[in-house]
């Protein structure tokens, strides 16, 4: 393609069609939304890589403070009396709202005479509160987490609007090259700007 040589623009419509000639627009178009592309997938891998290790962190903390409930004291009471010993089941229970771990504590009978009836059917919930540390880091995280959702959700939203990416950079091509044809004053025609303007 031959490229035309500047001259100095008169501001008719005609110099206008006539700088299109100077620009393989196609090709320059490529390379910037080509680069604008892969920065918003860069962006967005990094985005979701540091999701889901914030997930990773959440659910290792959770194991922590499940780790480090201790109910063992509720563990083999005795009641002599009624008979009855005491069992922790092995679940426990996290509630992040209520702030407390929990477990769920039985009985059996320790008479010989019923051996073929050991459990009692009573049961009892013991709680206890979680570290501050431990909730003072899971909101921490959570509030990590937000954010950088909230980022993958712009750069999402980007990545589905190329199009007018790619608009915009052959608006920003057309107009620098209305500027050196010494159109400015066409990008300034009142009538036109009264096409484009928002009520």
């Amino acid at each position: 393609m031959n490229d035309i040589v500047p001259s100095k623009g008169t501001g008719n419509l005609s110099d206008i069609i006539k700088a299109e000639a100077k620009i393989a627009l196609p090709e320059v178009v490529s390379v910037f939304i080509s680069k604008y592309e892969s920065e918003l997938y860069d962006r967005k891998a990094t985005l979701q890589e540091n999701i889901a290790q914030h997930t990773k962190d959440l659910a290792t903390l959770e194991k922590v403070v499940i780790g480090a409930a201790d109910f063992s004291k509720y563990n083999g009471v005795k009641v002599p009396e009624l008979k009855i010993v005491s069992e922790l089941k092995d679940e426990i229970n996290l509630s992040w709202d209520e702030e407390t771990v929990s477990t769920v504590v039985t009985f059996r009978n320790t008479d010989e005479e019923n051996r073929y009836d050991r459990q009692t059917g009573f049961s009892k919930r013991f709680s206890s509160t979680i570290n501050k540390t431990h909730l003072k880091t899971r909101i921490a995280f959570l509030k990590e987490s937000a954010t950088l959702t909230s980022q993958l959700s712009v750069i999402l939203a980007k990545i589905g609007d190329m199009s007018r990416k790619e608009r915009q950079v052959k608006a920003r091509i057309s107009e620098m090259r209305l500027e050196e044809q010494g159109l400015t004053e066409f990008l300034n025609d009142k009538e036109m700007l009264l096409l484009i303007k928002i009520d």
